[in-house]
């Protein structure tokens, strides 16, 4: 009885051995396919995890949630650094699609002005008119635009890792400095952003464009820099602040 137990235990130990010898033969040929989806699986991975959210998971949940249940044409920002997130959101939930927008940027003074006409200049607004950088107003005119329909932005591009503008020229250089409100830290900062499709304006120059229409059909939404409206304000144009957010 002894040695057919015994004979039993040594079937059943060469048995598991002999499976565990498959099981390791199947796993070193199987190798080079596993490891040949490991870029797949990286990519997907990447594509479907959005790195803004997971470096800023509370201000990005805040800065979603005003996009989605904010004033139609308002959204505060805690900061600037959400910009592009906060913008293709707005976009997708507008149901426009588009890889650029030109934005304005602008003093939170001109905010009801811009909110009330679609633009925060108008027929007193200054036209800068630099040679070598600017269109004239002799060529503004012979092309119908009066200097009221000038405003100065940049157009952005919505499919760049990081806020990037798209160049008027091969040359143009000009417009890096309207980028210093999105460094880190700062140049210096602007309180509030016009945003606009591209096709409703007609660019003139590397920062000057002219409106096509009337700024008030253009004008898509306004960011606005919280840091720079009081109480009230936010109050009035955003009815998704939580309430330690109306009290500073």
């Amino acid at each position: 009885m002894a040695g057919k137990t015994k004979s039993t235990y040594a079937h059943l130990r060469f048995r598991t051995k002999t499976s565990l010898f498959f099981a390791a033969l199947l796993l070193f040929l199987s190798y080079p396919a596993v490891f040949a989806q490991a870029p797949k699986c990286a990519s997907l991975f990447a594509t479907t995890v959005n790195q803004d959210q997971l470096i800023y998971p509370v201000e990005y949940a805040l800065v979603m949630k005003r996009v989605e249940a904010g004033h139609s044409k308002v959204i505060l920002m805690p900061s600037w650094r959400l910009l592009l997130p906060a913008i293709r959101t707005k976009l997708q939930k507008l149901g426009i699609e588009s890889d650029a927008v030109f934005i304005r940027l602008f003093s939170a003074k001109r905010i009801e002005i811009a909110l009330e006409t679609g633009s925060d200049r108008n027929d007193q607004s200054h036209v800068f008119d630099v040679p070598g950088y600017d269109s004239s107003r002799e060529e503004r005119a012979s092309l119908g635009i009066t200097d009221d329909k000038v405003t100065y932005g940049v157009t952005l591009d919505l499919s760049a890792a990081e806020v990037s503008t798209i160049p008027f020229s091969e040359n143009d250089n000009v417009i890096s400095h309207m980028l210093a409100p999105f460094q880190d830290p700062p140049a210096f900062s602007f309180q509030a952003i016009a945003v606009y499709i591209p096709s409703s304006l007609q660019r003139l120059s590397s920062v000057e464009y002219a409106f096509k229409e009337k700024p008030k059909d253009a004008l898509l939404f306004v960011l606005v820099n919280e840091e720079t409206v009081d109480w009230k304000w936010k109050k009035k144009y955003s009815d998704t602040l939580p309430p330690h957010f109306l009290l500073n």
